[in-house]
């Protein structure tokens, strides 16, 4: 039987902690959006549909995308094609949707934009298609300065030499697209919290890692039935990653592997580690692995060998508690709400966007939203003063 984990990360604080050598670590997104899979290409349970964490919800305003998940406000339709030094200063010196503070995007936060039910581009609708194949993030090589980390119209992520671009003398399309902040970033002192029983908590994304990988190498289908019967830390709900979650773990500053040894350190320097995500090609034989010699994000064959290292929890994807509530503007209460949603203040303008992207309400120069209208379900509140736009979801009963 499929299993659908809806439920929190409730990693046991009873367990000892150990410590290591802190590293600061920023954090621009709020939460890890889900890849956007949701069909099922094989009968073994685990594959990344059986997993659902916060689902992709993008709201369109006018030439902005807003990411609910994540919090970050996007370029809706790219800059076009251009070399990476044009890029950043077109990111510079852009004003857009009235705001001036637009910038480059590190490679992870254009990872996580990627809509993994859709190909070629592998992007959420909210986005405008431009013939791009690929686009061009902040982040260098860490050991060739030359090689930019870039995503590209399949799904996948890795460094490209700054040449191949058509600008450059290359035949290659590489556009540009900005981000900015909506909140003020925050730094952590360490990604990840070490127990005792060998499972590690990644402060960034909420999710529990083994700090082991599984003995040997395996088929795709059977690291699915390997993560399926795998009990640890006294815990037996431990699954293969979907892409952005393993993605998730590969530091830009590191190499050979990418992934950080104090951690995990069963992870080989040169090696491919499946993810439970698949391969939306015609044939549907083939599912995403992390490289971790560079931390390039490909495929292989679902019948090849490959590693696997395991993961469990997740952020919700309906809850009463969640933190899009409490660490959001405009704060919201109560929530699940029957009838009336009040706002921490008085908002110029206030929408009300289903799950699908629609809007379905509008207010003006309010504090508090009649829902009594709608239908049973999970909605996102827009609200802006004019000198900001800020988001939160609600659950309607």
């Amino acid at each position: 039987m499929r299993k659908i984990f809806l439920s929190a990360l409730t990693c046991s604080l009873m367990l000892g902690v150990y410590t290591v050598q802190a590293q600061q670590v920023r954090k621009t997104m709020k939460r890890l959006p889900d890849t956007g899979q949701t069909g099922d290409y094989t009968a073994v349970p685990g594959e990344d549909s059986d997993f659902r964490s916060a689902p992709i919800v993008m709201i369109e305003q006018g030439d902005v995308v807003i990411d609910t998940v994540t919090g970050l406000m996007w370029q809706r339709t790219d800059g076009g094609e251009m070399t990476w030094a044009q890029a950043k200063a077109y990111c510079d010196t852009l004003t857009l949707g009235g705001h001036s503070d637009w910038r480059l995007p590190a490679g992870h936060e254009l990872f996580s934009i990627h809509d993994f039910s859709r190909s070629n581009p592998a992007l959420p609708t909210a986005f405008q298609r431009t013939g791009a194949e690929y686009w061009w993030s902040i982040d260098t090589l860490v050991s060739d300065g030359r090689r930019i980390w870039c995503t590209n119209a399949g799904g996948g992520i890795g460094p490209h030499p700054m040449t191949e671009t058509v600008s450059a003398g290359g035949a290659k399309k590489f556009h540009v697209r900005a981000v900015r902040d909506q909140q003020t970033p925050t730094s952590i002192p360490e990604q990840f919290t070490a127990f005792a029983d060998e499972t590690l908590q990644d402060n960034l994304t909420s999710r529990t890692w083994m700090e082991y990988c599984l003995p040997g190498v395996m088929t795709w289908e059977d690291a699915l039935r390997a993560a399926d019967t795998t009990t640890h830390g006294g815990f037996a709900d431990w699954r293969l990653p979907n892409v952005k979650e393993l993605q998730s773990l590969s530091v830009r500053e590191m190499t050979l592997p990418t992934t950080d040894l104090r951690f995990f350190p069963c992870i080989a320097p040169a090696a491919s580690y499946w993810t439970s995500t698949t391969v939306l090609n015609k044939s549907l034989t083939q599912a995403w692995i992390l490289q971790t010699d560079l931390g390039i994000a490909t495929y292989a064959e679902k019948a090849t060998a490959q590693h696997v290292i395991l993961v469990r929890g997740g952020d919700k994807a309906v809850s009463v508690e969640d933190d899009n509530v409490s660490d959001t503007a405009p704060f919201i209460r109560p929530n699940p709400a029957s009838d009336v949603v009040h706002l921490s203040q008085t908002w110029s303008d206030v929408r009300v966007y289903a799950i699908t992207g629609e809007q379905v309400l509008h207010n003006s120069n309010t504090s508090a939203i009649d829902v009594q209208v709608l239908q049973a379900g999970v909605y996102s509140i827009v609200a802006s003063d004019g000198s900001k736009t800020t988001i939160a979801m609600f659950i309607k009963q």
